[in-house]
């Protein structure tokens, strides 16, 4: 039996995550988040995206992107399919980096841009972003919703934050 099809529509504003496979990793390194937000970068020029908010977790990712044109298909199987073919160049390994299809809601803009994109609470293991450090990644008012604003142990800054050719992050003051 097909898979549905992906609903996808010009100006939609979607939260996306993809886990790895098995539930591993899929940065190993700081090398690899670079990579992933360089060809992420990449995407939302070609595609001519919108990205409000990005947190990269050791085994997954979450994206807030809004798409002016309805092509978020194209640049997902793009983004996902160049990243692991990097991947398993660079680790020597072959296979799948991503476990199944993407996750792609589409949320309210109106109400999804007051709330945080993802929450991780002081001291848990699990739910620490880009190499353990613990942050809320939040959308700045001051910012239009360009630019994010990133928390780390309370406080703002950018110490984990990774800046690829095209800046996608630049923190709000």
């Amino acid at each position: 039996m097909a898979r549905p099809l992906r609903l996808e529509f010009a100006g939609a504003l979607y939260h996306l995550t993809s886990r790895g496979d098995h539930r591993e990793d899929i940065y190993l390194d700081d090398q690899d988040r670079r990579t992933f937000l360089d060809l992420l970068g990449k995407e939302i020029l070609q595609q001519r995206w919108l990205c409000y908010a990005y947190c990269l977790m050791d085994n997954h990712y979450h994206l807030l992107i809004e798409t002016p044109e309805a092509n978020l298909v194209r640049g997902m199987r793009r983004l996902n399919g160049v990243y692991t073919q990097s991947f398993n160049r660079r680790h020597a390994r072959v296979g799948h980096v991503f476990q199944g299809r993407y996750k792609a809601i589409i949320v309210d803009k109106e109400n999804y841009l007051l709330e945080p994109l993802y929450r991780a609470e002081p001291g848990t293991s699990q739910d620490r972003c880009d190499g353990g450090k613990v942050a809320v990644v939040k959308l700045s008012s001051q910012c239009g919703g360009e630019r994010v604003s990133q928390v780390v142990g309370g406080r703002e800054s950018d110490e984990f934050i990774l800046r690829p050719a095209v800046e996608l992050s630049e923190v709000c003051l």
